[in-house]
């Protein structure tokens, strides 16, 4: 599997070894080699879960020293499961290379089994969790597993390691649209009928949390999520009786969320950075002008601020508007798969100089930051879905990549809580992954996302 040196600790060791592992947590527990995690043995433990550890039954117990001289019991254990043998030696097995798995009292011991770098979790009572943890691969170290770093989709919970997905868990949420909560304790889901359902993570594990009712009914066009940024409050918008509106719901107490307010009017929302206003974008009947309306927020109160201002002629009633830092963007289709995207500029004007065709009609999840000057915005061609980004000071595109070069094309996307991965879901069920800074974005791989979906979020 791979050989010790092992560091438990906070502050960053120092490598001894190609191959040293840094589980960045202060506790020191026993560690458990497996392929899952069980429900015993008993007591506190570190897991290294391996992927395809499916051989003949073994337990070995072996005492593992940390760096800083600790010892702990360890464990490496494997239920039946087919007719393959593990073959055991101080000499790497019958062929003479296997894998070193444990030290003791200078002896080494071998499995003959390949493997991919494990995972590390970590079960403390009946709670389990993933622990950030990293290797040294010989000049950086590189992340093995991270704490609550996940990519949720509407069917797929992924593990996310930086930009690396792996190990897919089903989630089968309700609804078809997703966002997580800026402390990352809670994921809003919603897209059938009218309910919010908001769920909870219990170390690796998710669970229904809440469920908010609302006289409203939500469909994929117009179910908006935007949490504000304490996590404490989160606008809907649902459509009832023709009217979009947005729906308040506030964090009651443990497992209570409920509506407080209802805000007419408002096909698209999102926070100020300081949460102190909510921001909306409706297109006006009658007027063919879209307008965009900030709130003040006072407790529980909302007021209209008097502050307006015009974005763009519509056609159709499709739109998504976001903020970050002091920025607010939006995207708005303006004809048939047709879009543009626009942002706020001053005090008062609204400028929209990037425009596109898209072959998705949702353009809910098409656009992010990437920072508070460049958004990372999905447009198509007949044959292609590209990502571009746009900086919103020079306007101009800094940089763009072809993402599907077939009759394939991004259906959502979702950028990491450090902007620095975008996750582009496919129509052909892949997951397309890529690093981005200010003015690159760089292709990483492709992974099968078993799906393809209209919502992605960053956890």
């Amino acid at each position: 599997m791979f050989t010790f040196p092992l560091s438990i600790q906070t502050a960053e060791p120092t490598p001894l070894d190609t191959n040293h592992i840094w589980i960045q947590n202060a506790t020191k527990r026993r560690i458990v080699f497996d392929d899952a995690i069980r429900s015993s043995p008993p007591g506190d433990s570190y897991w290294f879960i391996q992927d395809n550890m499916d051989n003949s039954f073994v337990y070995l117990q072996s005492p593992i020293k940390t760096t800083n001289n600790i010892t702990l019991n360890s464990i490496l254990r494997k239920g039946n499961r087919d007719t393959i043998t593990w073959r055991l030696s101080e000499r790497g097995g019958t062929n003479g290379s296997g894998h070193v798995f444990a030290k003791k009292n200078g002896v080494d011991y071998y499995s003959d089994i390949d493997s991919k770098w494990p995972r590390i979790m970590s079960r403390v009572g009946s709670t389990i969790n993933v622990e950030s943890a990293k290797r040294w691969d010989g000049s950086a170290w590189q992340w093995l597993s991270q704490k609550g770093a996940y990519l949720i989709s509407p069917k797929k919970i992924f593990y996310r390691n930086e930009g690396v997905l792996s190990n897919p868990k089903d989630f089968n949420i309700y609804g078809i649209s997703v966002a997580v909560s800026p402390d990352g304790n809670y994921i809003a889901t919603c897209g059938a009928s009218n309910l919010v359902r908001i769920y909870t993570r219990n170390g690796d594990s998710f669970s229904t949390y809440a469920d908010v009712p609302y006289p409203a009914a939500v469909s994929i066009a117009t179910c908006q999520f935007s949490f504000s940024p304490d996590s404490n409050y989160l606008a809907v918008c649902a459509t009832n009786n023709s009217n979009t509106a947005a729906y308040i719901l506030k964090k009651q107490g443990p497992n209570t969320w409920s509506s407080i307010a209802i805000i007419d009017d408002a096909m698209s929302v999102c926070w100020s950075s300081n949460g102190s206003q909510l921001i909306k974008m409706y297109p006006l009947s009658g007027t063919g002008t879209t307008k965009i309306y900030y709130y003040n927020r006072n407790g529980d109160s909302f007021t209209e601020s008097g502050v307006v201002k015009t974005a763009l002629p519509y056609s159709f009633q499709t739109m998504r508007i976001k903020a970050y830092g002091n920025r607010v963007a939006f995207l708005q289709m303006y004809a048939s798969n047709v879009y543009k995207f626009g942002f706020v500029s001053g005090d008062t004007s609204v400028e929209a100089p990037f425009g596109g065709y898209i072959q998705s009609k949702y353009v809910n999840s098409m656009f992010d930051f990437v920072d508070e000057n460049v958004a990372v915005i999905v447009a198509d061609s007949e044959t292609a879905s590209y990502l571009f980004l746009y900086n919103m000071v020079t306007k101009t595109i800094v940089a763009s990549y072809t993402v599907k070069n077939s009759a394939a094309y991004v259906q959502s996307i979702a950028i990491s809580r450090d902007r620095k991965f975008v996750f582009a879901s496919c129509s052909d069920k892949t997951i397309a992954v890529f690093s981005v800074t200010s003015s690159t974005i760089s292709y990483i791989g492709s992974t099968d996302g078993l799906y393809s979906y209209y919502s992605l979020a960053c956890w």
